[in-house]
């Protein structure tokens, strides 16, 4: 009895974290145009440079890794365009979460913060499938091949030195690029969550989660707590990528940030400022 009251709670939250999202459909919109223009340009300017530089063949696939990661100084899509956007879009999402009325709406803290999460999740989810999808369509029509990394001319040859042994096909870099995407997408966002209830400050819980993806973009090789770990670069398909740690290793990030919550922001108070 007690499970099947849980299971239909579960299952009400989610839905109305769900139609919460789409209260906002122009900004989601707008913000996937903005994006698609920022893959588009960030494609088009790599595909220049390896050929120029390197000699080198731009395929599909160095797509979604270039815009995952970065290469040769150009730093990685989701510093600049990806998570700046979706973490807004948080924001929108979340903000009348604070209100006096919502608050009093609810049973308690937990409720709101778990409520929050769900949002964080769904829109997570939608905005990998548009990322993934905004990055296939750009890529698709600036590229001939759909991946090229066994030849010495390719641009996984110019970043690794070696050519991929191992024959992989271009859908499963496109689902670990969807996986990883969301995973980061989930740790962002409950990254400012956690940060919203320890700070009270929406502009504070945005720079101070941005500031965490700037620290390891710049710092890259020096400090690496999530981004620098759980993407798609080059250098980790040579000896088969490993999915499983990723997942795992996002997982107890993700998990960690629960236990700081349970500690400590569930504890304070988070009217709107």
């Amino acid at each position: 009895m007690l499970f099947q009251e849980k299971k239909k709670s579960i299952k009400k939250n989610l839905l109305y974290a769900l139609r919460e999202l789409f209260r906002h459909p122009l900004k989601i919109i707008l913000s996937t145009m903005v994006l698609f223009g920022a893959m588009y340009y960030r494609i088009a300017g790599m595909i220049s440079f390896f050929q120029l530089h390197h000699g080198a063949t731009f395929c599909l696939a160095d797509a979604f890794v270039i815009v995952d990661s970065g290469s040769f100084g150009a730093i990685s899509m989701k510093c600049v365009a990806i998570l700046p956007i979706f973490l807004l879009l948080i924001m929108v999402a979340t903000k009348s979460d604070y209100t006096i009325q919502h608050i009093l709406r609810k049973k308690n803290r937990a409720e709101i913060f778990i409520l929050q999460c769900m949002k964080v999740f769904w829109l997570s989810l939608l905005f990998a499938l548009l990322i993934t999808v905004s990055v296939l369509i750009a890529g698709y029509v600036q590229t001939t091949e759909s991946i090229n990394w066994h030849l010495e001319n390719s641009v996984f040859w110019v970043n690794t030195g070696e050519v991929l042994e191992n024959p992989i096909s271009s859908a499963n870099i496109v689902m670990a690029f969807f996986i990883t995407e969301f995973l980061t997408l989930l740790f962002a966002g409950s990254l400012f969550v956690l940060f919203r209830w320890l700070f009270s400050n929406m502009l504070v819980s945005w720079i101070a989660s941005m500031g965490l993806c700037f620290a390891e973009c710049y710092l890259d090789g020096y400090f690496r707590f999530f981004y620098g770990n759980v993407n798609i670069d080059f250098g980790l398909w040579q000896a088969g990528y490993p999915m499983i740690p990723i997942l795992l290793y996002a997982f107890a990030a993700i998990v960690i940030l629960f236990g700081i919550w349970w500690l400590f922001g569930r504890k304070k108070e988070f009217y709107a400022k």
